[in-house]
Protein backbone atom coordinates (compact mmCIF):
# COMPACT_ATOMS: atom_id res chain seq x y z
CA UNK A 1 0.00 0.00 0.00
CA UNK A 2 1.36 3.39 -1.01
CA UNK A 3 2.06 6.01 1.71
CA UNK A 4 -0.60 8.75 1.44
CA UNK A 5 0.72 11.12 4.13
CA UNK A 6 1.21 14.79 3.31
CA UNK A 7 3.80 16.84 5.14
CA UNK A 8 3.37 20.59 5.46
CA UNK A 9 6.03 22.96 6.70
CA UNK A 10 4.28 25.15 9.29
CA UNK A 11 5.58 28.72 9.18
CA UNK A 12 6.99 30.43 12.23
CA UNK A 13 4.47 32.07 14.55
CA UNK A 14 5.85 35.09 16.37
CA UNK A 15 5.93 35.35 20.16
CA UNK A 16 3.35 38.15 19.96
CA UNK A 17 1.01 35.96 17.89
CA UNK A 18 1.54 33.02 20.25
CA UNK A 19 0.71 35.23 23.21
CA UNK A 20 -2.35 36.75 21.50
CA UNK A 21 -3.79 33.43 20.24
CA UNK A 22 -2.74 31.08 23.10
CA UNK A 23 -5.32 28.33 23.52
CA UNK A 24 -6.84 28.99 20.09
CA UNK A 25 -6.77 27.31 16.70
CA UNK A 26 -5.36 29.33 13.79
CA UNK A 27 -5.40 28.95 10.01
CA UNK A 28 -2.16 29.83 8.26
CA UNK A 29 -1.82 30.65 4.58
CA UNK A 30 1.20 32.15 2.84
CA UNK A 31 2.97 32.43 6.21
CA UNK A 32 0.22 34.55 7.77
CA UNK A 33 -2.57 33.83 10.22
CA UNK A 34 -5.79 34.30 8.23
CA UNK A 35 -8.39 32.99 10.70
CA UNK A 36 -8.68 32.33 14.44
CA UNK A 37 -11.21 30.35 16.45
CA UNK A 38 -11.87 27.79 19.16
CA UNK A 39 -12.11 24.70 16.91
CA UNK A 40 -10.33 23.49 13.80
CA UNK A 41 -13.67 23.30 11.99
CA UNK A 42 -14.52 26.92 12.83
CA UNK A 43 -11.10 28.14 11.72
CA UNK A 44 -11.17 26.18 8.46
CA UNK A 45 -14.64 27.51 7.62
CA UNK A 46 -13.50 31.10 8.26
CA UNK A 47 -10.37 30.63 6.14
CA UNK A 48 -12.34 29.03 3.28
CA UNK A 49 -14.76 31.98 3.23
CA UNK A 50 -11.77 34.17 2.36
CA UNK A 51 -9.83 31.67 0.21
CA UNK A 52 -12.26 29.06 -1.17
CA UNK A 53 -9.90 27.87 -3.92
CA UNK A 54 -6.89 27.30 -1.65
CA UNK A 55 -8.16 24.59 0.71
CA UNK A 56 -5.11 22.35 0.19
CA UNK A 57 -2.74 25.18 1.17
CA UNK A 58 -4.37 26.13 4.48
CA UNK A 59 -2.62 24.81 7.59
CA UNK A 60 -4.50 24.61 10.88
CA UNK A 61 -2.53 24.81 14.10
CA UNK A 62 -3.40 24.87 17.80
CA UNK A 63 -1.41 27.47 19.74
CA UNK A 64 -0.52 25.63 22.92
CA UNK A 65 -0.34 28.10 25.84
CA UNK A 66 2.15 25.80 27.59
CA UNK A 67 4.56 25.86 24.65
CA UNK A 68 6.11 29.22 25.46
CA UNK A 69 6.69 28.81 29.19
CA UNK A 70 10.08 30.15 30.16
CA UNK A 71 11.48 28.71 33.35
CA UNK A 72 14.24 30.75 34.96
Amino acid sequence: MEDQRIFIDIPHISFEEREKYAGMEVAILDGKIVAVGHTSKEVLEKALEQFPDRREEIAIRYINPEEDLLIL
